[in-house]
């Protein structure tokens, strides 16, 4: 019974001894849940009775067992084993009492655990309802397990219609859906969070940018049982960054073409921006420099000083203005560079502003500076924006041309005096405050208000908008500020007129006098079909419509006579490629044709993309411009045509515009004139004294004419009627020059011999006078010597004396025949004679005449040349040239005599006004003597002129071969040059032989070569 008793104490303390185990790991588990008063000191306490229960039962149990292995008893261990049985009700009671009281108040714990827990998962809902994010769980199919209420407002949808489902489902939008599954299963596939970007167009055309954060969320034994998704709204972020890339776009381009040279490095001294200029002259495009510093582009030699330069301004936060440097890149550029610091909001600086100019000329002069200051302030006096620099008192320093436009002020009524002049008193004091309160930071620049704009106030109390930065300037020991301020007043007002357009659009292409259409592009059947969706009034009476609605229903095509063209033409506009002044025909409702301008651009109308088409009738302009084409095929056919040389020079006096006959004297084609000028044709004289006229007739504004005698580059000297004339612009300035050039030379040849012939008819008329006269005086005079010397035969002296008066009488009778004959007053014998034979007969009477040192030559071509003339008087002149050839050759020479039958036509006898087209013959004495210069061969055919000595000659004979040609109805030519000899032509009318006369044939002797080189001519 002992045994039995003893083993069922020993399984009723191990029961015990687990039970307190399982009660302390419970307490120890959940320690941090319970809110016992005494905090920590409770439950340590707690748990220590608990052990030492634990050990005293473990004693009990084991204490009969081990005391034995050590040779004890409870009695030789002094313990009273009659106090067993009772210390073990007592210490079991005991034990069963704290084991319930721990379960009492375990479960208590438990209860209030939950509570916590309860009140725990309340928090977590508000904060995963209430949370501004969207917040999303799904399982490992997509479908939502859980969603917050802003995934419910951005969706629309409460989260009864979204649990269970998934995006496809809920949007039907398989692209949106597929990109969010895409990236659920990397999350799955790869156990990592992901970041990515989404937008959803909604069906209502409004769309919306989210960033997502996917993760996984994991099961104790680490599998994925969900994904967890973070969502946040950034449409506005990304319209607000689309927005930012064209304005950073729009100021690289600015910056771009800005003539200085910009940089923008951080506080590590690596390039954030250059622009062109700069990349340029380092060769190099601009990207390449991007993240990179001086040292790692180009070494450490050559950019210690800028780098140290940079280094200052981050340490210093103050600007270095004005540094000379030469740049790296291996150029002798010299730059003038200004180092800006650049700060944070916060007031940290962020990096340096480089701005550099090209100085290298002005290095090179010392004039340079004073030059690049007058440019300066040129361009600070020319700019239209307002230029104003402030001392640090807030008054006015300097004042531009573009400042005095905008606020009505002189420069000289606002220098010195305080800057609030130009502010309008509201807003005086919050302007005070922000110019101090920049003053006194540390920033180089800023806008003057918030936004950008303030007011402006002008000389005359009216006010404007105006947008207006000021920067600080540190000029020596001085702070000045610089104010660039633009009136904006037109900007506000195309706002404004821009608003309004928008609003009245529709209106305005509805009265528009430009006929407007809004077309349709649709692919029907492999091409692009058009249909009107909007007409205005001004294109149904363009195209004899009834209405809008008539023109909408009806087919295009038929308002197009070429259907191949409109369909070209529609599907440009279906791509988008736009028509600008596009000229077409075009056939209206009626029939008529006409022709439309055709302008294009793509719109949005209805919601679909369309193109608005405008037309212009330019039916009138194109018969206008078709007669004016017409106008001008007939002006140029008129200038190409004349006789008249005419040219069209610029004001540089190049040559826009020549007509044949000009390229003719010139001797040069149209392309060969065009552009040069009458340096590249003429002399310089001449040329010279040309622009000098062209100066003299712009400067007077009105035409001007002269006569001058020029040389052409065809050889030809020619008098021309220069007459030039201005030609002005529609701005009343002149443009151009025109010169017409008329060859005035024949005229003025023809005047000559008209002044000629007047004055030797005049002559003639005065001798003739005379020799009618003298020749009734001799007829007595030789009549009373006849009678004197039959009666002084006697008296020999006397008889030698009436005989030389006789003959003295006889040479003044000979000589007044001649007169006569010059003067045409002596009735000719006229004959048809042939001259070869006259002439044959002469040659032995001009033999004996000319002597032994003259050579006589005859050459004419087989006869008879007949003409009808006085042989006497014909016999008379040839005597006379003859007497002359030989007077010019004192040492002898040849005379040859040249007769043929040659024809005069009419262009020969415009230029000769005695001379009658016809057929004559031509008898040429032609000498070897010294010949004439030109002075003397001009005057040959004057009466009374000689170059013999007083007594050798009267003067009278050319005058008499003249008279005597001119009396024969023929025409005499001399040519003579000093050296060369002269010819004289007699061209006396041909005559065919009488009827009966048998004409005998000569023929012609040898002739010596005639002698070629320049001779002069002259004829009466």
């Amino acid at each position: 019974m002992t045994g039995h008793t003893d083993w069922l104490d020993a399984g009723f303390h191990l029961a015990i001894i687990v039970t307190i185990l399982f009660a302390a790991k419970l307490v120890f588990e959940f320690r941090h849940r319970f809110d016992w008063k005494g905090g920590k000191i409770g439950y340590a306490a707690f748990f220590a009775v608990l052990v030492a229960i634990g050990l005293i039962h473990a004693f009990n149990l084991l204490a009969p067992h081990l005391l034995p292995l050590y040779g004890a008893t409870p009695e030789n261990a002094q313990l009273n084993p009659e106090l067993w049985p009772d210390s073990h009700r007592h210490l079991t009671l005991f034990t069963i009492a704290l084991i319930a009281l721990g379960l009492t108040v375990t479960a208590r714990g438990i209860r209030t655990l939950l509570a916590m827990a309860e009140a725990s998962e309340q928090k977590f809902r508000d904060f995963f309802d209430n949370a501004p994010i969207s917040m999303t769980l799904k399982d490992r199919k997509g479908r939502f397990v859980l969603i917050n209420k802003t995934h419910e407002k951005w969706f629309g949808r409460p989260a009864n219609e979204v649990i269970g489902k998934t995006m496809l489902e809920i949007t039907g939008d398989s692209t949106f859906a597929g990109s969010l599954r895409k990236s659920e299963k990397f999350v799955l596939e790869t156990n990592q969070a992901l970041e990515t970007s989404v937008r959803w167009n909604k069906a209502d055309g409004q769309f919306f940018d989210w960033s997502l954060t996917k993760f996984p969320i994991r099961s104790p034994d680490g599998s994925i049982v969900s994904i967890g998704t973070f969502g946040i709204d950034v449409t506005e972020r990304t319209q607000a960054e689309r927005e930012l890339a064209e304005k950073t776009a729009q100021l690289q381009s600015i910056l771009d073409a800005a003539p200085i040279y910009i940089s923008l490095r951080d506080a590590q001294g690596r390039y954030v921006f250059v622009n062109k200029l700069v990349s340029d002259h380092m060769g190099g495009q601009p990207e390449n420099y991007i993240g990179k510093t001086l040292t790692e582009l180009y070494g450490d030699t050559p950019t210690e000083n800028l780098d140290a330069i940079a280094m200052k301004v981050l340490e210093t936060r103050q600007p270095v203005l004005e540094r000379e440097i030469n740049p790296p890149g291996g150029s002798n550029t010299i730059l003038r560079y200004s180092y800006l610091p650049v700060f944070h909001d916060n007031g940290e600086i962020s990096g340096v502003l480089s701005i550099g100019q090209d100085v290298t000329e002005q290095l090179q002069a010392q004039a340079g500076k004073q030059a690049s200051e007058a440019r300066l302030s040129g361009i600070v006096d020319i700019a239209s924006d307002a230029i104003i620099m402030v001392d640090k008192d807030h008054c006015v320093a300097t004042f531009n041309k573009g400042a005095e436009q905008i606020f009505g002020y002189a420069a000289a009524e606002l220098i010195g005096r305080p800057l609030d002049m130009l502010i309008p008193e509201a807003f005086r004091a919050a302007h005070g405050d922000q110019i101090t309160t920049f003053e006194r930071s540390s920033r180089i620049s800023r806008p003057m208000a918030a936004r950008g704009e303030i007011a402006g106030l002008r000389k005359d109390g009216s006010t404007f908008p105006a947008e207006a930065s000021i920067s600080k300037l540190q000029l020596g020991e001085e702070t000045v500020f610089a104010v660039f301020l633009c009136d904006i007043t037109d900007r506000k007002r195309q706002e404004k007129a821009i608003r309004d357009s928008e609003k009245s659009l529709r209106a305005i292409l509805e009265y528009s006098p430009i006929g407007v259409a809004i077309v349709s592009h649709d692919w029907v059947d492999g091409h692009v079909e058009a249909k009107r969706l909007f007409a205005n009034d001004a294109l149904v009476e363009m195209f004899g419509g009834s209405s809008a609605r008539q023109m909408v229903d009806d087919d295009i095509v038929a308002t197009w006579i070429d259907p191949d063209q409109f369909h070209a033409v529609n599907e440009n506009m279906k791509n988008h490629v736009d028509l600008v002044d596009f000229e077409v025909r075009r056939r209206r409702i009626d029939g008529a044709e006409l022709w439309v301008s055709m302008n294009t651009r793509p719109v949005r109308f209805d919601g679909q993309d369309c193109t608005m088409v405008w037309h212009f009738d330019i039916t009138e302009r194109k018969r206008a411009a078709d007669a004016l084409k017409e106008s001008e095929e007939r002006l140029r056919g008129i200038i190409e045509n004349s006789p008249a040389a005419i040219v069209l020079k610029d004001m540089q006096g190049r040559y826009l515009i020549v007509n044949k006959r000009f390229q003719e004297w010139v001797n040069a084609g149209d392309r060969d004139c065009i552009g040069k000028t009458a340096h590249d044709f003429f002399s310089k004289e001449f040329a010279d004294r040309s622009v000098a006229h062209e100066k003299m007739t712009i400067q007077a504004g009105v035409p001007t004419v002269r006569e001058r005698q020029t040389t052409f580059p065809d050889g030809i000297t020619r008098t021309t009627w220069v007459h030039r004339f201005p030609i002005f612009g529609p701005d009343g300035e002149c443009t151009a020059v025109g010169t017409v050039n008329i060859d005035v030379t024949e005229q003025r040849e023809t005047e000559n011999q008209l002044r000629q012939a007047q004055k030797m008819e005049a002559v003639g008329q005065l001798t003739g006078g005379i020799a009618h006269d003298f020749n009734n005086f001799l007829g007595v005079v030789i009549g009373n010597l006849d009678f004197l010397v039959g009666g002084l035969q006697d008296n020999a002296d006397l008889l030698a004396l009436a005989e030389a008066a006789t003959k003295a009488a006889l040479s003044g009778a000979a000589l007044n025949r001649q007169l006569l004959v010059f003067s045409r007053k002596q009735n000719l014998s006229h004959k048809v004679i042939d001259l070869n034979e006259h002439l044959l007969d002469m040659f032995d009477m001009l033999r004996r005449t000319l002597g032994e040192t003259i050579d006589i030559e005859a050459k004419h071509s087989e006869g008879p040349w007949t003409a009808n003339v006085d042989p006497g008087q014909l016999q008379s002149a040839v005597l006379n040239l003859a007497v002359n050839a030989r007077d010019a050759m004192p040492d002898g020479g040849t005379l040859t005599f040249e007769t043929r039958k040659v024809r005069l036509d009419d262009e020969y006898a415009a230029a000769r006004t005695e001379v009658t087209p016809g057929e004559y013959v031509s008898l040429a004495v032609r000498d070897t003597g010294t010949g004439m210069p030109p002075d003397v061969l001009a005057q040959v055919f004057e009466p009374f002129f000689t170059t013999k000595d007083v007594g050798e000659g009267s003067g009278l004979g050319l005058s008499m071969v003249f008279g005597f040609t001119q009396q024969s109805s023929g025409h005499v030519e001399i040519e003579s040059a000093v050296g060369q000899g002269t010819t004289v032509s007699l061209y006396l009318p041909y005559r065919r032989p009488e009827t009966g006369t048998k004409a005998k044939k000569t023929r012609g002797h040898s002739q010596s070569p005639r002698r070629d080189g320049p001779a002069g001519r002259r004829r009466p």
